[in-house]
């Protein structure tokens, strides 16, 4: 609940102090990004490369911020919230709100079933690594056409997700059409390609903390990527399987919440100590697509996406999820 002052208005107070940190990344990824325009004239190509890499970092940290925001407000007031979602879809690439759509609700409330659009069985092609590589093209156009589905119905109904997202989609387009404007070049490499990462790299991880999983197991559904350093600069992120017990909880709560109420119960093969010797072994060498105990997976027939929507319509739940509060799964 909003912390109230005397007079009545709610107090601009961060729910959580470490959301300080989120902050800060923030701030330093738009640093980054003017520096970067500044100094574009004179960077060697090299330095280019060098720059739009630790830029890809910046955009990949910015889709996990994008995704704890969706879950959990930062700030005790709703005029906060708003502005917040507001800042970081010019960072993003995208309103922050869209990502309620395929996330929130496909992917959380029915986690690798045919209504979860971002379901690991999608991806089957015989080398695990064109898996990996390509699942944001894989799951992305059933994505983007559920999104259109979810707006148009909001729309209609010109909720307080509707306008908050239209909100968000001017910000995001004024900034980037002006950065356009001014620096074509280094729009592409600063702000365009890491905005791109992000998005595949938040994609893309679902597929590693989930494939090869037991869909209907109550600790063994998701894999945990437990590395100090990996969950530091994603901010507890690694931790999945508490995230799904409990999606609202904050991320700066998440490893403590791992720890007592998940690994004494989870298989242990489930607790991956290195994201990147776990992308080596299942991607390039001996890149076998395998389940957690070691056995291959083995895929069904294909089967075609469904719609949670009209569920949700038909329960007449409250679906006007944003930066103002709602439904947060």
């Amino acid at each position: 609940m909003p912390i109230i002052s005397e007079s009545g208005e709610e107090l601009e107070m961060l729910r959580y102090r470490e959301d300080w940190r989120t902050l800060l990344a923030l701030s330093l990824y738009v640093v980054w990004i003017f520096a970067g325009f500044w100094t574009y004239a004179i960077m060697p190509g090299y330095g280019v490369v060098l720059y739009t890499v630790l830029g890809c970092v910046f955009g990949f940290t910015t889709a996990v911020i994008t995704h704890n925001t969706v879950h959990t407000p930062m700030w005790e007031s709703d005029r906060m919230n708003q502005l917040t979602q507001l800042f970081i879809s010019c960072i993003y690439g995208n309103a922050v709100s869209v990502f309620v759509r395929g996330h929130n609700y496909s992917h959380h409330r029915y986690t690798q079933t045919p209504k979860d659009l971002m379901r690991t069985t999608k991806a089957r092609f015989r080398l695990n690594g064109l898996n990996q590589l390509l699942f944001l093209f894989i799951v992305g156009p059933a994505i983007e056409r559920g999104n259109k589905i979810f707006i148009a119905r909001e729309r209609e109904m010109n909720s307080a997700w509707w306008l908050q997202f239209r909100l968000e989609r001017l910000c995001n387009w004024s900034v980037t059409l002006a950065l356009l404007a001014i620096n074509w070049q280094a729009s592409l490499f600063f702000l365009m390609i890491p905005r791109l990462f992000g998005v595949w790299g938040i994609c893309g991880i679902n597929y590693v903390q989930h494939d090869g999983c037991d869909v209907g197991h109550p600790f063994n559904h998701s894999r945990n990527l437990v590395s100090p350093i990996l969950n530091f600069v994603l901010f507890n992120n690694g931790y999945h399987t508490i995230h799904h017990e409990k999606p609202q909880l904050h991320w700066s709560l998440l490893r403590e919440a791992h720890e007592r109420e998940i690994k004494p119960h989870i298989d242990p093969r489930l607790d991956e100590p290195s994201m990147f010797a776990y992308l080596w072994r299942t991607n390039i060498w001996p890149g076998k697509r395998l389940r957690y105990n070691g056995e291959p997976v083995v895929l069904g027939p294909p089967e075609p996406d469904q719609d949670w929507i009209p569920d949700t319509f038909e329960l007449g739940q409250e679906i006007s999820v944003g930066a103002a509060g709602g439904v947060r799964l």
